[in-house]
């Protein structure tokens, strides 16, 4: 049995609503983790800042060269910081995080 144009636009149109709600749905998902990350961050609780990370995340500073590697380590060197860490999303764009630093 073969489709006609209007079937096959139909079908089309549903492949690309689904990837759009599933793609919505991500997106809500990944905000949350990030709002909660900041959360934390705000609170200084390092616990629940860092659970955002891989196990084996790396942490690099370019500046600097200095290069952490794995979640507690990055945890450990964060918690040294005597600075409170605050910061303004301005935007979110294709799953980059532009933001500025806050004096405090």
């Amino acid at each position: 049995m073969q489709m006609n144009d209007r079937q096959k636009n139909n079908r089309q149109e549903n492949v690309e609503q689904k990837k759009e709600q599933s793609s919505s749905a991500r997106d809500q998902v990944i905000r949350a983790a990030l709002d909660q990350h900041w959360t934390a961050s705000d609170a200084r609780d390092f616990e629940t800042e860092h659970l955002i990370y891989q196990v084996d995340a790396v942490l690099e500073y370019p500046q600097s060269g200095e290069r952490f590697r794995g979640r507690c380590n990055i945890q450990n060197q964060r918690a040294s910081q005597p600075s409170k860490k605050r910061f303004t999303v301005q935007r979110i764009l294709g799953g980059a995080i532009c933001g500025s630093p806050n004096s405090s």
